[in-house]
This record gives C-alpha cells, structure tokens and sequence, in this order.
C-alpha cells in the first residue's frame, strides 16, 4: 500500500509537482488577498473594474468570488484610508509605484482644474490607462499642492 506520509526516496516524484499545490505551505488567506490587491493597483487601470481587466484573470485564475469581494474591499479600505483625518500621505505614496511622468501630469491637471474631478470627461480621456497607484499618486501630489498653496507656500513644480 503506497504511504502518503512518508519522503520520497532520491529521485522520487515528489519534484513533479508545482510548489503552489503544497496546501500547507499557502499564504493565509488576508496575505493574498493583500497581495492580490497590491497586484491590481499597480496593474490595473483606474476605469476599469477588476474583473474586466482581461490580465487579471491571467494573473490570478480561479479566484473565487468571496476572494474577489474580499479584494474589492480591500482596495476600498486603502482608498477610504486617504481620506482618514490625519493621514500620512508620505507613507503611503512610499508603498506604491508607477510612472513619474504619468503622476505628475495627471496632478498638474487636477491643479490647473481645481473645480474639475476624477470623473471630470476630459480628466478621464486623459488619463484613462493610469494605473489605481498611479492615480492615487496624483491625488497625492495634487493634494500637497493645495495645502502649500492653503498654506501660504510655492507650489513645488512638476519635474
């Protein structure tokens, strides 16, 4: 009778199998959906939802629809946490990443249309394809702006 419990002599089949299959070596399940969402900020475009975006799918097979629920919330929590009193801003533009060039354009028109919005037609034709870091990034940007400008200070120019 073949024993599942016991190791695999040399040259055994235990190699044959993806380390992904090991069950007692998976992620707890709030480590992936974190990953999962750090995944989708960094990749996904801000206009399109999470499902829809065909390399998700690619990238995460599978996914349940509880998991995806719970990505969903996930990615709200980190928005709403923008939008906390007393927010470090500067900590969390530190966690994500995207491109230079990208954020900041998309901040210099959010300053330049202080009565304009994300949703705003032209803003969304514009910028459409960042990614949620990217936007978030200059949601940041754009923020510091005001508060220098609020506050009686040079807005620092766009590099």
């Amino acid at each position: 009778m073949l024993d599942l419990n016991s190791t695999p002599a040399s040259g055994g089949r235990e190699t044959d199998f993806h380390p992904a299959l090991r069950v007692a070596e998976a992620p707890p399940a709030r480590d992936r959906i974190g990953e999962i969402a750090d995944w989708v900020l960094a990749n996904v475009p801000w206009t399109v939802p999470v499902p829809d975006w065909p390399c998700f799918h690619d990238r995460w097979p599978l996914l349940s629809r509880r998991d995806l629920a719970a990505v969903e919330a996930e990615l709200q929590r980190r928005g709403a946490a923008l939008d906390a009193p007393g927010a470090d801003l500067d900590a969390m533009a530190a966690r994500l990443t995207g491109r230079t060039t990208c954020c900041a354009a998309a901040a210099d028109w959010l300053t330049l249309n202080l009565a304009a919005a994300i949703t705003d037609p032209e803003f969304v034709r514009r910028f459409s394809l960042l990614s949620r870091a990217e936007l978030i990034l200059a949601a940041i940007e754009h923020r510091r702006r005001i508060v220098e400008r609020l506050s009686g200070g040079e807005p620092r120019a766009t590099r």
